[in-house]
């Protein structure tokens, strides 16, 4: 396939793809069919854009990659508006990485190593605290009413749109196994579902007091479950419907600040909002930009959760992602040098407000009913530091393309 032509400036780019860990944007990374930057940053930032990026091919779309310094929607929101400034061109942002699944999410159920796609959004830990009980605000994806966006999840779901992701995606994770050599499927007796009241700890004789309580210790936390002894008998026997590796599914999907590690919450909260994954970035791109969510699941969002299938679901997605970019179209050149991108943050400039800092105040943090295990990880800090002026966003490259290095896929 050729390449389309070398962007001229930042306002070339017409795809975005962020991840927030190394193990997703490394898979991201290796799927590049070329690297506009392997010599050297030749497009640049906008000033004051704190975040760094790589600019390549990816078929027929000139892409940009965003690197997060953390997990979470203030994270994701600061990021997502950061690269705006800089790539204004950018039509459509691709939030790709790893989830926990609902099993019983959908009809023939969720499997460790599927793929997840978001036809909404639901920031579920964003909402009112009453005396005992937690209300879920009701504020679902704005950039899926985006026309494009829906017409073309309406292409995907489309019998020879789904036959097409799921070959394709199967094709560049196979391209990707043999390049790298780390994304082997792992054994399926690994892929074990515990019955959701049944918890992640010390068992039995176990002189843990805390374990023994009904919490988990941190001990217990960071042990397998084989090093615990996790009663097998408490595992719920499931068998997959299609002999694929993997199957693709479109659904929605809840967001929050929060690393979901409680079978019984997810399951009351997926039977209560119709939810098939939990994820931790969606929330913040949201009313910035038009977007969609890929994310490959890992583990089941329970207290058994681990990282045997991180790497493995992070090729996955990173491989739909690739897949799903063969069928979203390229405007033409002339059209495109005019292309003006909807202004989604003017348009919901409250909403992002309200997704950045009340959702955040409102946080169910303290919850034990929404959030079994608080995400250490998350820095809340990185706060926007407001809006910044942009200087010499229409920097020009070189007129002579690069060394054209192109893997071949």
């Amino acid at each position: 396939m050729p390449l389309p032509p070398t962007p001229r400036d930042r306002k070339d780019f017409s795809v975005a793809i962020i991840c927030a860990l190394e193990v997703e944007s490394d898979a991201v990374e290796l799927l590049f069919d070329h690297i506009w930057d392997a010599n050297g940053d030749r497009y640049g930032k906008a000033a004051h854009d704190p975040y760094s990026y790589r600019t390549g091919v990816i078929g027929n779309h000139n892409v940009v990659l965003a690197y997060m310094t953390g997990m979470g929607k203030v994270q994701a929101a600061s990021v997502a508006k950061s690269c705006r400034w800089s790539f204004p061109g950018v039509r459509l942002a691709l939030i790709v990485g790893v989830c926990g699944g609902v099993p019983g999410g959908i009809e023939g159920g969720v499997f460790l190593g599927d793929i997840v796609i978001s036809d909404e959004i639901l920031p579920y830990d964003f909402g009112k605290r009453y005396p005992g009980t937690f209300q879920c605000r009701e504020v679902t994806s704005r950039s899926n009413g985006d026309n494009e966006v829906q017409a073309f999840l309406r292409k995907l779901r489309s019998p020879k749109g789904r036959e097409h992701l799921l070959s394709r995606t199967a094709h560049h994770l196979d391209v990707l196994r043999a390049g790298a050599g780390e994304y082997s499927c792992p054994p399926r007796q690994s892929d074990q579902l515990f019955e959701p009241n049944y918890h992640h700890k010390h068992h039995g004789t176990s002189k843990c007091k805390t374990c023994n309580e009904g919490k988990a210790c941190k001990r217990a936390q960071k042990a397998t479950c084989k090093a615990l002894r996790c009663d097998q008998e408490r595992l719920v026997v499931r068998l997959r419907s299609s002999q694929r590796e993997f199957n693709i599914h479109f659904g929605r999907i809840a967001s929050g600040d929060t690393v979901m590690k409680s079978g019984r919450d997810r399951d009351r909260i997926a039977d209560k909002e119709k939810v098939i994954a939990f994820e931790m970035e969606g929330a913040g791109i949201d009313g910035i930009m038009p977007f969609l969510v890929i994310k490959g699941v890992c583990d089941y969002a329970d207290s058994h959760k681990n990282k045997i299938w991180q790497k493995y679901s992070a090729g996955a997605a990173a491989s739909c992602m690739k897949s799903l970019l063969e069928q979203w179209a390229v405007i033409d050149q002339f059209e495109k040098r005019h292309y003006q991108p909807r202004d989604f943050s003017q348009e919901s400039h409250c909403h992002i407000q309200e997704t950045a800092s009340e959702a955040c105040a409102l946080s169910t943090r303290r919850d034990e009913g929404y959030h079994s295990q608080y995400n250490p990880d998350t820095n809340n800090e990185n706060l926007l530091q407001g809006d910044f002026h942009v200087q010499n966003l229409g920097s020009r490259a070189d007129s002579d393309s690069p060394a054209r290095n192109r893997l071949q896929f």
